[in-house]
């Protein structure tokens, strides 16, 4: 299905099976003859596109660059487009000036999606850029030409070098980009753009029970609301955990996510207690006293000698997190 907008030559459509958005800009809204011009109308249903589709990844094509590393000089009143990808890629909010006398802000703080390419043609030259984790790339025309240029390929005529376009293939297994080159020039590939691992939110380390074949962690990272999976999208590695005491784990990204997090954690063994049985609780400091349980504000660890009375016995009530509370027998605090 193809979304256009409102008849307009911009569109977009979703490979749903595989989660990738592909976006179409028109880049020459006043015509072709014009110098490349994009409406704020256009902006911001590119604005839109962008912000609708949650856990997908994107793909941009427009006609002339929009990177100033390889765009063309009639390109340059377009080259706001780049900044407002690389906002997107790096989850930044930033106001963009998109004509002499107009600004939009864009927000895409709580983004979890990738751009991972932007193709474009126009220059007939094969070259590729990766600026601030936008992946940019353009692709020589596919007709004969005899002036060659720096990034340009020789062609002879009445052979098949003298067509030249590349068939491409978006590998999420390997996030890899591949352009398999027909006709004049050679294959291509690229890696895709990274998130920062760093920028997630994790679920808090604090301490483990101790597990006999070495302790680990049951960790939920999350970017916005998606939760990363272990081993694709990040790996977990472990120093000094196979007895009690304070080990260290080591979470690497992986795959679109880059980055390295080391965190310590305290592991201790399970306490062998009992919670059908009652317990008294004796002062460390005074000895021959017990704590006594009958204050439901407190107890006072040296007002009673150890008599074993109601006030004087606890039980231990499990959590549903494997740890235990005190409770009084007596006051039920």
């Amino acid at each position: 299905k193809i979304d256009g907008a409102n008849g307009e030559v911009y569109y977009s459509f979703d490979d749903t099976n595989n989660k990738i958005r592909y976006i179409v800009l028109d880049v020459y809204e006043n015509g072709p003859n014009s110098e490349a011009f994009v409406s704020k109308g256009q902006v911001k249903w590119f604005y839109d596109k962008l912000k609708e589709v949650k856990d997908y990844k994107v793909v941009v094509f427009t006609h002339a660059p929009v990177n100033s590393k390889i765009a063309s000089d009639g390109s340059k009143n377009i080259l706001f487009i780049q900044e407002i990808e690389e906002a997107y890629n790096n989850g930044k909010k930033s106001v963009i000036k998109i004509t002499n006398n107009s600004s939009m802000t864009f927000d895409f703080t709580n983004n979890t999606n990738l751009i991972l390419a932007h193709f474009s043609g126009h220059t007939h030259r094969d070259r590729s850029s990766f600026d601030n984790n936008v992946l940019s790339i353009t692709t020589t025309s596919d007709y004969y030409v005899t002036k060659l240029d720096n990034y340009m390929w020789e062609r002879t005529k009445g052979t098949t070098s003298e067509q030249a376009f590349d068939v491409v293939t978006i590998d999420t297994n390997s996030n890899k980009i591949y352009a398999k080159r027909v006709g004049a020039g050679k294959d291509r590939e690229w890696n895709f753009p990274t998130k920062d691992l760093s920028k997630c939110t994790m679920s808090e380390i604090t301490t483990a029970y101790y597990q006999d074949k070495g302790t680990t962690l049951n960790l939920t990272i999350l970017d916005g609301n998606k939760k990363l999976v272990k081993n694709t999208d990040y790996t977990e590695t472990y120093k000094n955990n196979q007895a009690e005491g304070v080990a260290t784990i080591t979470i690497k990204g992986k795959g679109t996510y880059k980055g390295t997090i080391t965190k310590n954690f305290r592991i201790i063994k399970k306490a062998n207690i009992d919670t059908n049985k009652e317990y008294y609780i004796t002062s460390g400091i005074v000895s021959g006293r017990a704590i006594d349980g009958s204050n439901k504000k407190g107890a006072n660890a040296t007002s009673q000698t150890l008599s074993c009375g109601d006030s004087q016995r606890f039980k231990f009530i499990k959590n549903s997190d494997g740890s235990y509370y005190i409770q009084n027998v007596k006051t039920k605090y």
